[in-house]
């Protein structure tokens, strides 16, 4: 992950600018290991909420299936 940081802000690094290598190398580790920290939250957090909406569309089917079969109920007592 601190070799990906280090490509991108090299590679994105605007005509002209300076940079410090050493400062980066010093520092890329350290922030490497917050934004792995927080991707693995934001993966948790998308497949907590991948498995809420399968529920709720499972849910939502459930509630069309039941009313349709209520209708096909209520055609047929006529």
């Amino acid at each position: 992950m601190a070799q990906q940081l280090m490509l991108d802000i090299v590679l994105n690094l605007e005509d002209g600018a300076l940079l410090d290598i050493n400062a980066l190398k010093l520092n890329a580790n350290d922030f490497a290991k917050k934004v792995e920290k927080k991707t693995m939250t934001i993966k948790r957090f998308t497949i907590c909420l991948s498995a809420n909406v399968s529920r709720a569309y499972q849910s939502r089917l459930m509630i069309q299936n039941i009313q349709q079969i209520n209708q096909t109920g209520k055609r047929c007592r006529k």
